[in-house]
């Protein structure tokens, strides 16, 4: 049989001056042999399990086999193995049964015992010609066998200096004593058994490990809508290795002077339920308030010590031993999981405080994962109700649903061209308005299919009052992009127009104010939402929101319906001017290489983009004199953001500080040349009907450099604001 896990060259060391290797020809199994004298040991005996371990049942077998093998070759009459608990302090004789293991009896490890007992004692081999009449083991052998009179007991001891086995070997009368040969050949093999048996004890525990780990994982993942129950199956994973009755739980909550807990118990039906939540622990309940105290294995096994006591009416039979362990979690105690009654009927040892707490990391994991979901499900909760707020206040007042449906009468003049712009007298009809271009450019169907009314009712209401970022500002942007797709119906799917119309008038929705730099600043909680794009990304989830709420396009199918969320979310993440660049680039190197087209999605992604860009600036097209005045809100805007920077010790960016306000002409030719002009330049070039944006923009930077040639200020002309 195969032993412990060992080498072959390892054992051959260990026996070299007693053992010679012979290949004995090539039998057919190919083992080696090894010849002890005149005897052929087969090289099984000391190959010790390099690819495996052996189960404890397997192990005894294989000490049984080894021990036999041993008596033949030393000529010994007897030959017997012992197993030492280190724990209880105790020796065991192994003995076979009928070719099943047994353990025969038991004695205390020490003098006044019997040989092998002394000798696990000492960790020293004893060679003796009479071991009768000795006040150190007096007891001799233990065996009704009075023609025994030599022995030999060797302790087998692991690296961990503790004495794991002890091998014994006993003569009649009829034969010599032992000499200093038979030792050094028992000697040899057992210091091998040893190391073998070590790290046999070792692989055993470290495959114990990975199976516990793979379980509580495979738990997890299976069980990760309850978390709970995952906890249930490591608990009852728990009681079945430490062969307990019953196992119990407590989620430990400390609030002040007051401990409350949650109980976990094990039913009849060996399944784990929460019995109560949020009790509070009652004075009396000594041994939990003694672990969480401690913070440490507290093990009743003495009957006239005190049990546990407390207001929790256990399941099951009485409790005649306990063992708790706590569970720490941030130095503190978290959790206590309570054993209760060992199956046979005894308490729970020293091993057992050991090898309980090889379980604390896994129950602790499981205690993470529930207070996460539990924290989880408490933000679910509170989100639950801010929703409902949200609902609210989303709903618009009777005053805008009465206005909105109103007859609008003959639309503004010029209101469906790129020159128009809200006037004082549209201030009023800015909802009429925005469903009218929705009607016009999206169709009549489109608004019987959706509630747009209500959709436009609540979009308006989620801008702020701002100087700039308001809802006048999107309507001009809305107005640009239905002008565009008006001039231009065949190039865009049905889709793409309700993704660029939505997004149009969405893509500043709930707009603070303050720039993305601002928010990245004070580590506003925009900025640990996402990843870049702050504003952009919550004005597109906000979008989504009112969607939903307005159950926006639910008559689209479910792969329509994402993809123009997607849509939607890309056009509203491209109004950020930091990705403008990139996105404007990669469409010249597309036309300089004539790889531009419109049947292909990156293309048609990239020109969206564009477009939103276009819409977004499109008040630098309008009448200069709206341009200056939209300009000036937009720079009241930034101070505001630049005062506030100063209060906060910070230093504003120029075009946020007020006292250089002076110099707005400046930023603005700067903006057109950098951003404006190459933008509508470019759309110019892809978008049919597009030009009029351009040239009114290039008017405009015409009036603003006079502006700066009336202060005899130098303006800046690159001759490449934009590709030729």
């Amino acid at each position: 049989a195969k032993l412990w896990t060992y080498s072959r060259v390892a054992s051959s060391k260990a026996i070299a001056p007693y053992v010679k290797t012979v290949r004995m020809g090539m039998p057919e199994s190919g083992e080696d042999t090894f010849v002890i004298g005149d005897d052929v040991w087969k090289a099984d005996v000391f190959q010790l399990l390099q690819t495996s371990s052996l189960s404890q049942t397997e192990l005894h077998q294989s000490l049984l086999e080894t021990t036999e093998k041993l008596r033949t070759i030393t000529e010994s009459d007897l030959g017997m193995v012992y197993l030492v608990d280190s724990v209880q302090n105790e020796l065991f004789r192994l003995i076979d049964v009928n070719g099943k293991v047994e353990l025969e009896e038991h004695w205390p490890v020490g003098r006044g015992s019997i040989l092998a007992a002394y000798a696990a004692h000492s960790k020293e081999y004893i060679l003796t010609d009479n071991v009768y009449g000795n006040v150190k083991y007096p007891k001799a052998l233990d065996l009704n066998d009075v023609f025994i009179h030599s022995a030999v007991t060797v302790p087998v001891m692991s690296n961990d200096k503790e004495v794991k086995v002890v091998l014994e070997f006993a003569r009649s009368n009829k034969k010599d004593v032992y000499t200093k040969d038979d030792v050094d050949v028992i000697v040899a093999v057992t210091a091998s058994m040893g190391q073998a048996i070590y790290e046999n004890e070792q692989c055993l525990a470290k495959l114990k490990r990975t199976s516990i780990i793979k379980h509580v994982v495979a738990t997890v993942a299976k069980h990760t809508p309850s978390y709970e129950t995952a906890l249930a199956e490591i608990m009852l994973l728990v009681r079945f290795i430490m062969d307990a009755e019953k196992v119990a739980f407590f989620i430990i909550h400390v609030e002040g002077e007051f401990m409350y807990m949650d109980f976990y118990e094990e039913t009849v039906k060996s399944k784990i339920i929460a019995i109560q939540r949020r009790v509070k622990l009652p004075e009396e309940d000594v041994v939990i308030r003694r672990t969480v105290n401690e913070k440490q294995v507290v093990n009743i096994k003495d009957k006239k010590q005190e049990l546990p006591k407390n207001n929790i009416k256990y399941s099951g039979p009485p409790i005649t031993a306990s063992l708790c362990l706590p569970i720490i979690r941030h130095g503190e105690v978290a959790g206590v999981l309570q054993l209760i009654n060992k199956n046979d009927g005894a308490y729970f040892n020293e091993r057992d405080e050991l090898m309980v707490q090889n379980f604390s990391v896994y129950l602790e994991f499981a205690l993470n994962l529930i207070t996460m979901d539990r924290s989880v499900e408490k933000v679910n909760s509170e989100l639950a109700i801010s929703q409902e707020l949200l609902d609210y206040h989303f709903e618009p007042c009777d005053h805008d649903k009465k206005e909105i449906v109103k007859e609008l009468g003959d639309p503004p003049d010029n209101f469906m061209t790129y020159a128009w712009f809200p006037k004082a007298e549209d201030l009023d009809k800015l909802g009429q308005l925005t469903l009218l271009m929705f009607e016009q450019t999206l169709g009549t169907l489109f608004m019987q299919n959706n509630n747009v009314t209500r959709f436009v009712l609540i979009v308006k209401k989620s801008y702020r009052q701002l100087p700039f970022h308001n809802y006048q500002h999107v309507l001009i942007a809305t107005n640009t992009m239905a002008n565009v797709i008006q001039r231009n119906k065949q190039i865009f799917t049905h889709l793409e127009k309700i993704a660029l119309m939505i997004a149009s008038i969405c893509h500043d929705v709930d707009h603070r104010g303050y720039t993305n730099e601002y928010f990245k600043k004070v580590d506003h909680s925009l900025s640990r939402a996402y990843e870049d794009s702050y504003l952009e990304n919550h004005h597109f989830d906000l979008t989504k929101v009112i969607m939903e709420h307005c159950k926006m396009c639910k008559y689209l199918s479910e792969e329509d319906y994402a993809k123009l969320l997607t849509d939607i979310k890309a056009c509203i993440v491209s109004t950020d001017l930091d990705k403008f660049d990139t996105n404007r680039v990669k469409l010249i190197e597309k036309l300089k290489n004539k790889t531009f087209s419109w049947t292909n999605d990156e293309c048609r992604a990239l020109i969206k983009s564009l477009l939103m860009v276009g819409s977004d600036i499109s008040y630098m097209t309008k009448p200069y004199f709206v341009v200056k005045s939209i300009s000036e809100a937009l720079y009241d805007e930034l101070h505001n953001q630049g005062d506030l920077e100063k209060k906060m010790g910070m230093v504003p960016a120029p075009e946020l500080n007020r006292d250089l306000k002076d110099k707005i002409p400046e930023y603005e030719v700067n903006f057109l040349n950098s951003v404006a002009l190459p933008c509508f330049h470019l759309i110019s070039q892809l978008v049919p009907n597009t030009t009029e944006l351009f040239e009114s923009c290039s008017f405009n930077r015409e009036q603003w450099t006079e502006v700066l040639r009336s202060k005899n200020e130098d303006v800046w002309f690159p001759d490449e604001a934009f590709p030729e």
